[in-house]
């Protein structure tokens, strides 16, 4: 299933998230760190979403904005540090 991903960001932090029916059912949250530095604090998805793919949306969104601008990703969140660990040649040019 394909999410429209949306972006909200403020000085130094953001979010990826997708929306229904005006309501946050998924989201990516990072910081962003003048070291050129994303870091990816957590990853969260409702019920609904889980197993959708909906996560991984999310982290493919927050991959693409840091190779846009060329950041390097630290995965603190658990399934993005998994994910990034598992599949590690498809984001060894973003991980920190």
């Amino acid at each position: 299933m394909e999410f429209e991903i949306k972006q909200e960001e403020k000085e130094s932090q953001g979010e990826f998230y997708v929306e229904q029916k005006e309501e946050k059912t998924g989201s990516l949250r990072y910081l962003l760190f003048g070291s050129g530095r994303m870091i990816i604090q957590h990853t969260e998805v409702s019920r609904d979403l889980q197993g959708s793919g909906a996560s991984h949306q999310l982290l493919d969104a927050a991959v693409d904005y840091a190779r846009e601008r060329s950041l390097k990703i630290v995965p603190l969140c658990p399934f993005a540090k998994a994910v990034m660990t598992r599949h590690r040649e498809q984001y060894e040019d973003v991980l920190a």
